[in-house]
């Protein structure tokens, strides 16, 4: 029972962990600049990490690299379609932006870094305490379905 117990706490502090790693990116355009943000969630910055934009053939447009506060500017770039943004934190961390082809052409740009900031909000926001609630349920039931597994076969081996 107590290694049961023992891999429940491992399971319920394991999501955790992951999601401190997880990255995030959002980019928007204002006043003729594409503005690139990363971070590991609200409270780390992705410093230092490669931002590249693609055009919608996969062709590169912009490289660069985010500075101390996450964030990367470039001149907008003269592309067809959608521009997607990609950014690199090492270590297999990645996460990617499309910036939308109406975005980029919109004669009022001003209302464009409103709506990123909105998506950027929800996105650090954390899981809901329902979705923790159901989680932690979860793993308590396959905890409870393994130990009837183990102890059925434990008993049909006597």
């Amino acid at each position: 029972m107590k290694r049961i117990f023992a891999i429940a706490l491992c399971f319920l502090l394991l999501p955790g962990i992951c999601l401190a790693h997880k990255v995030i990116v959002f980019a928007w355009v204002e006043q003729g600049q594409v503005h690139v943000e990363g971070s590991f969630g609200s409270k780390r910055m992705a410093r230092n990490s490669a931002v590249t934009a693609l055009d919608n053939q996969g062709r590169v447009v912009n490289q660069g690299r985010t500075n101390s506060k996450g964030g990367y500017t470039f001149p907008l770039p003269e592309v067809a379609g959608d521009l997607l943004i990609r950014l690199d934190a090492g270590t297999g961390h990645q996460a990617t932006w499309t910036v939308p082809e109406a975005e980029l052409k919109a004669a009022d740009i001003k209302k464009a870094p409103n709506a990123a900031m909105e998506k950027k909000a929800a996105l650090e926001k954390g899981p809901s305490w329902i979705r923790i609630a159901l989680g932690i349920g979860i793993i308590f039931i396959l905890a409870f379905v393994t130990a009837r597994f183990k102890a059925k076969r434990d008993h049909s081996n006597d």
